[in-house]
């Protein structure tokens, strides 16, 4: 994929292979006919765009005739009164075993932001808040920033910290009791028991706390002496763990994504040859789907990062001041793209498959037919638990395959 030069000749070569047969009508569906009969009732552009936007994260279905209903991911939307990404992370969450951490990223981006950084203590409010930095992502800084908050037991010691690392305990409260909320909601569809998903057993639980509370025992004392270090199965552990997260994240922001575009790399000779140098920050560039440039703001985590294992960010929000910010970020790997972002399109001559007509990755007509497959075999799993609310998930085959293929790039 690309914003710029041969990437755009790739975009028009992939496109050649696209079929439009599955792309809705717009004033198709039950919900336009509907709604043309209110008081004051949208405009055709307004439910077109709505539907199409609905289409593309697969919670409508588009049939032979282009006329669209509810694809099983819709029919457990509708049960959730929350903002449709919100609602899809903590479903494809809960289907791969995350559901905790979604939860607490989805109270984050459905409160106000508890980061603060007044004026005249700028620096050192970002220095208290790189110490909850998990890799190349904003989304997993507030899991680190929630544990602690909770770990911190009394609420004069949650007082107390949020005072220390520039958060507010207002802003805190709020999203604890949000999360709650979410969780509760997720409960009532049948999603969240104990046992019911994969990976959210009580040893997978503590794990996780446990590789949390290591992350953070520098600022909760009283942890130091209980955590033991980390080795490095439990890291390697771990981090598949977050590249998991880093999907369902993908899942739910879609289509919020943006492509890097990074510098061409220097090297430095040494006595052993040549090591590559690191990458300026500031020489990466950031495109969004619409082929405009976007900068990274200066409070993500990611504003600072040159170097990226993959060429694609996630993000919740972009703002319009001076120029177009994205203000939270999360690098996503292609796989996670191929199974959770638009819809697929595979050019057999050049080898190319393309996902929401401008993502373009080579791929083998193999690899494009196995993702299908596992995206067919996705929403089954979704009409399975439709059906029947107490399914445990976690016996499903395709859900521990598509947490294998997360993990592992594709390389099993």
């Amino acid at each position: 994929g690309g914003g710029k030069g041969g990437a755009g000749k790739q975009q028009k070569k992939a496109k050649k292979g696209s079929s439009s047969a599955d792309a809705p009508k717009a004033g198709q569906s039950p919900a336009s006919k509907f709604l043309a009969h209110a008081i004051e009732p949208p405009s055709p552009d307004a439910i077109a765009a709505a539907e199409q936007y609905l289409w593309d994260i697969g919670a409508l279905h588009a049939g032979d005739d282009g006329a669209l209903t509810l694809a099983p991911l819709g029919w457990h939307l509708v049960e959730l009164p929350v903002d449709v990404n919100i609602g899809k992370m903590l479903i494809v969450g809960a289907i791969l075993g995350v559901l905790q951490e979604a939860l607490t990223i989805a109270a984050f981006l459905s409160c106000q932001s508890p980061f603060q950084s007044p004026m005249d203590k700028r620096d050192e409010s970002n220095a208290a808040h790189v110490q909850f930095n998990m890799g190349k992502s904003d989304h997993f800084r507030y899991i680190a920033v929630y544990h602690t908050f909770i770990e911190c037991g009394s609420t004069s010691a949650q007082r107390r910290f949020c005072k220390d690392y520039f958060l507010s305990f207002a802003a805190m409260t709020t999203i604890r009791d949000v999360r709650k909320q979410l969780a509760q909601m997720m409960r009532s569809i049948g999603f969240g028991t104990a046992g019911g998903s994969h990976g959210e057993g009580a040893e997978a639980k503590a794990f996780r706390e446990t590789c949390l509370s290591h992350h953070v025992k520098h600022i909760i004392p009283s942890l130091s002496c209980q955590i033991d270090s980390l080795d490095v199965r439990q890291k390697m552990r771990y981090g598949n763990l977050l590249k998991v997260l880093s999907g369902v994240l993908c899942a739910g922001l879609y289509p919020n994504v943006i492509r890097i575009e990074p510098p061409e790399k220097t090297y430095a000779q040494v006595s052993q040859g040549t090591i590559a140098r690191a990458t300026d920050p500031k020489a990466v560039k950031y495109w969004d789907d619409s082929r405009q440039r976007v900068k990274m703001h200066p409070s993500s985590v990611n504003f600072k990062h040159g170097d990226f294992e993959s060429l694609w960010l996630a993000y919740f929000q972009k703002v319009k001041t001076s120029q177009v910010f994205v203000r939270d970020s999360t690098m996503i790997y292609p796989y996670a793209l191929l199974l959770f972002g638009g819809h697929l399109s595979m050019n057999h001559d050049a080898n190319v498959l393309t996902v929401g007509g401008w993502i373009n990755f080579r791929a083998s007509a193999r690899v494009g037919a196995l993702v299908k497959a596992l995206r067919t075999e996705l929403d089954h799993v979704l009409e399975q638990k439709l059906a029947d609310p107490s399914l445990d998930l976690a016996s499903l085959p395709a859900t521990g395959l598509i947490v294998k293929i997360l993990q592992s790039e594709g390389m099993m």
